[in-house]
């Protein structure tokens, strides 16, 4: 992290893997747990939903932050 550094900014790429036991069409069962992305923008990307059950999700993104 710059911060160490004494540089203030922040640029990461991440990945979140969560997998579940049993399999669900949930949004909410699915993710339950994972803290580290928006699960309402998620839902915004599926308004109707998952389109079958799933154990699994990895989620890949990016965070950037400049500044104070």
């Amino acid at each position: 992290m710059g911060v160490d550094f004494g540089i203030n900014t922040y640029d990461e790429d991440f990945a979140v893997m969560v997998l579940q036991k049993h399999l669900t069409a949930s949004i909410d069962e699915l993710v339950k747990g994972a803290e580290i992305f928006d699960i309402d923008a998620l839902k915004r990307m599926y308004p109707d939903g998952l389109d079958r059950p799933y154990n699994a999700i990895i989620i890949l993104d990016s965070f950037r932050f400049i500044g104070q």
